[in-house]
């Protein structure tokens, strides 16, 4: 005959798949009044490029005419970059913009979920 399970080690078991199972819900957001930010779920509505000018430092590149081209290229490059703006729509229709400055994997229509200022698939 093999002996039964101890009380004190079923209580216990049941105690941690609780307690794991609050914390799911907390880090999710799905328990009431949990700091957590809940996810948003949207619809791409626009995916802009932005070309992004940064003040000039001053930089000069001294040498001949062929180094003051590239140095000038060089520095104007330097100066701007590309940043994406992505445009949701949220189920109560207000539009929120959300900016990256890697391309993004979305187009107009695709469902997402705006979770922590970025989105994530459905």
């Amino acid at each position: 005959m093999e002996p039964a399970i101890h009380p004190f080690v079923a209580g216990a078991s049941v105690a941690v798949i609780l307690l794991s199972g609050v914390g799911i819900a907390a880090v999710t957001g799905y328990l009431p009044g949990s700091n957590a930010q809940k996810a948003e779920r949207a619809v791409v509505v626009e995916v802009r490029e932005v070309d992004v000018k940064v003040q000039g430092t001053g930089l000069r590149v001294a040498g001949g005419v062929g180094a003051a081209a590239v140095g000038q290229q060089i520095a104007r490059s330097a100066r701007s970059h590309r940043r994406y703006d992505v445009s949701v729509r949220l189920h109560d229709g207000s539009v929120k913009t959300v900016s990256s400055d890697a391309p993004p994997a979305w187009k107009r229509g695709d469902k997402v979920r705006v979770v922590n200022g970025k989105l994530e698939p459905v």
